[in-house]
């Protein structure tokens, strides 16, 4: 009997060992819900959080802003936030990097790189390592479908593999948004239509310019750079340097393609009929900006936002000046590949440095995790109704406007900082107010980022990058212009090509390869 009893209570212990185990291998079933104090705070009245963020040249960073009360107040504890103005962010920054005793414990970040810098280093803590911390988080990103979700991923995770930069989310969508524009009321004054191949765009491009000989029909900034804008008409997801064909899956070096010679063969004809400006491939912002607003420019590649930035100032003179938007024109009639490159992302947030002092690293991530509570998304994407916003008849949200002033100057809204996920309507009305993405446009971007504006290589690959980048981009962008100006026949191409083998482009891509392989965890 004895035996039996021990028997009995050895199984007992053993099933609750079992229990145990099996709780621990399962997700929290309070998966979102908020760590919050007796008052329902992020933090106790005694804990302190500093943070750091950029100040902003065109909303510079404001303590009195609204949504940093509302923030403060949400989230509890003793809140001290300070600003470095964008000129002095990277040098303040490193300079915080050499000691833990300077490092904030949230650091707001505008770019990548800046992360990259100090990351494999120890110098930020990893969220994967945290990620039992952060219920909210896990519980948003569960939310998006997983190709999102793992996109938004990789686009922060750094050379180690490890992801130190929380996703945001929200902003991406009108961040950036690149577009086709064309002035509608000269096309409609000339009974002309928007084109819709590189055909079309053409002739059209000669009948504008018969009418207007001192115009340059095809009128665009950035030169070269702005091949990768527009390289998905001639072939999907094209840049002229390295990128990634997601039809293909394999990694190709444009610059020496058959499509970079075709592009080169347009763009010369172009520039040969005088259909572009004779410095496109130089021209300064400023002299840009003075054809597009005295008539002298018709049709170009350009950020969403600047229909507004043109249309407002110039309709005072011309109330008929009209810039609007047209579909990206396909490479030809049988073509139905009307796309521009996706480069609408947000590479700002925040992470937590590694300071050293295990109560204060926890109560970031904490707060961290807060930003993506429902209650922090809607805090932070409207502030609070009838101080920041209203409900109009329709039942939509809509700012409070004072005068001139965005939401950003009144409030802080979508300020550095100021959100981790924010509602897409709130930051289209801040960011695209006069220029809002309808659902056709948002069809009209790739549908994935070339994963170069994001990976990120360890110390090896990056030692090998920089002796290889340099010199194989600047070649090909060196002799891609000589064959557009008429400065090299198009008779030399493959001596290019060949010249830009011997420079290492096979090497080049497989450093890439392998950064993006490491990112996707294979």
């Amino acid at each position: 009997m004895k035996n039996m009893t021990l028997k009995r209570g050895l199984a007992l212990v053993l099933a609750l060992v079992m229990m145990l185990a099996m709780a621990a291998c399962t997700p929290a079933s309070n998966e979102g819900e908020e760590v919050a104090t007796a008052d329902g705070k992020v933090l106790g009245a005694n804990d302190e959080l500093s943070i750091v963020v950029g100040s902003h040249a065109s909303w510079p960073y404001d303590a009195t802003w609204k949504y940093w009360a509302y923030f403060k107040e949400a989230v509890g504890g003793k809140i001290d936030v300070s600003a470095i103005s964008g000129t002095e962010f990277d040098t303040k920054v490193n300079l915080m990097m050499t000691s833990q005793e300077t490092l904030p414990d949230l650091l707001h970040i505008s770019n990548k790189t800046a992360v990259n810098n100090h990351a494999t280093s120890g110098a930020f803590i990893s969220i994967d390592d945290n990620i039992d911390k952060m219920p909210n988080y896990t519980k948003f990103m569960n939310s998006l479908d997983k190709t999102v979700a793992d996109e938004l991923v990789a686009q922060r995770v750094s050379g180690d593999g490890k992801l130190y930069f929380a996703p945001v989310y929200g902003s991406q969508a009108a961040m950036n948004f690149r577009i086709w524009m064309y002035r509608k009321d000269i096309f409609e004054k000339n009974g002309l239509t928007a084109p819709t191949n590189l055909d079309e765009m053409y002739e059209v491009a000669k009948k504008l310019k018969e009418i207007y000989p001192d115009s340059y029909p095809l009128c665009f900034r950035s030169g070269l750079g702005q091949f990768d804008i527009i390289g998905s008409t001639w072939k999907n997801d094209f840049y002229r340097g390295a990128y990634y064909d997601f039809q293909t899956n394999e990694w190709k070096f444009g610059g020496t393609t058959d499509t970079m010679k075709e592009m080169v063969l347009f763009f010369k004809k172009l520039k040969d009929e005088g259909l572009v400006p004779p410095d496109f491939l130089t021209i300064t912002t400023g002299s840009w900006e003075e054809l597009v607003s005295n008539d002298k420019a018709f049709m170009m590649p350009e950020y969403l936002v600047r229909i507004t930035y043109f249309n407002v100032p110039n309709q005072q003179r011309n109330p008929d000046y009209e810039w609007a938007a047209m579909a990206p024109p396909s490479l030809n009639a049988q073509s139905d590949h009307h796309k521009i490159a996706k480069v609408n992302l947000d590479m700002t947030g925040f992470v937590v440095p590694n300071t050293g002092k295990k109560d204060r690293i926890e109560n970031a991530i904490k707060v961290l995790d807060w930003m993506y509570s429902d209650e922090a998304v809607e805090l932070l994407s409207w502030g609070k109704e009838g101080e920041t916003y209203f409900v109009n008849e329709a039942g939509e949200k809509e700012f409070i406007k004072d005068g001139d002033k965005t939401p950003q100057l009144l409030y802080g809204a979508t300020t550095y900082g100021l959100y981790q996920v924010i509602e897409e309507a709130a930051f289209n009305q801040v960011v695209a107010a006069g220029s809002e993405i309808d659902p056709e446009m948002a069809t009209w971007t790739e549908d994935h980022a070339n994963p170069t504006l994001y990976l990120s290589f360890n110390d090896d690959e990056s030692a090998k990058f920089n002796e290889l980048h340099m010199a194989i981009t600047s070649y090909s962008d060196e002799m891609i212009s000589k064959f557009i100006n008429g400065d090299l026949s198009m008779d030399k191409w493959g001596e290019y090509v060949d010249q830009m083998n011997k420079l290492g482009v096979e090497e080049y891509l497989d450093l890439y390869e392998g950064a993006h392989n490491r990112t996707l965890g294979k």
